[in-house]
């Protein structure tokens, strides 16, 4: 059962507790995107709902609502334009099966949330089965990176590690492991040639793949034009994805 609460101040200590939760909880804006989060049966700690949007919303799930102002949902929202309704949930996993995964994509050190929403939307367009963010890439529950990922984060199972070198030794034995790096010199091999199961590694934006990583795996990449020094990450990613989802 839902417990309905009108809040109009955004002093009220509630709306302060809210605010709090932002570091660590997912904030979920807008009507297509919580449709979506309360369709998928998520455990949802708090609904903000516009006090004159309320009376359209038609399903109400078994959490804290609170119909607020114009001037609560503007402070609580990420977004330019704030929207008439978000979802607040304290923890957001996608379950997988490691032993079922044949494409998985894992990002290392990825800072733009921008581009890791994009890539997100490509993983769920071409059935990556599982991404996994290593070391100090972008929080999942970052404003910019929901915006930007929109539903597909409802469909990408993800993970987190800190040690690339332990999560490829829990691979099963057969995956056979690629790194993607546009400025190695070492003797690479083309998209169209990689093997599944596989784990394709990516570096960040700025820095690429460390030398231990590069020097560890086969290396894939992109054939491209030589007018341009080379691809925005996200874009390579897509590529890459779009690569698999075709030969496999």
């Amino acid at each position: 059962m839902s417990n309905i609460l009108t809040i109009n101040s955004c002093t009220n200590s509630k709306i302060k507790e809210i605010l709090r939760l932002k570091e660590d909880y997912f904030f979920f804006e807008g009507e297509k995107l919580v449709n979506d989060i309360i369709n998928t049966d998520k455990n949802i700690y708090c609904l903000l709902i516009e006090e004159n949007f309320f009376n359209k919303i038609t399903q109400l799930p078994p959490c804290l609502i609170i119909k607020s102002s114009k001037e609560i949902m503007k402070k609580v929202s990420s977004h330019k334009s704030p929207p008439k309704i978000i979802a607040i949930i304290k923890d957001f996993k996608i379950g997988f099966n490691i032993k079922q995964c044949r494409k998985i994509i894992l990002l290392d050190n990825i800072q733009d949330p921008g581009n890791l929403g994009t890539i997100f939307r490509s993983a769920a367009a071409f059935d990556i089965d599982l991404i996994v963010l290593a070391n100090n890439s972008v929080k999942l529950n970052n404003s910019k990176f929901i915006r930007a990922a929109q539903d597909s984060i409802l469909k990408v199972p993800a993970l987190r590690t800190n040690d690339i070198e332990d999560f490829i030794k829990n691979l099963p034995e057969n995956f056979y492991i690629y790194n993607f790096s546009p400025h190695n010199k070492k003797e690479s091999i083309k998209l169209s040639q990689v093997k599944s199961p596989s784990l394709l590694i990516f570096g960040s934006e700025g820095q690429g793949l460390s030398k231990y990583i590069l020097n560890k795996n086969q290396t894939i990449t992109i054939k491209q034009s030589k007018n341009i020094e080379s691809l925005n990450l996200s874009v390579a990613v897509s590529i890459a994805m779009f690569s698999l989802y075709n030969n496999n």
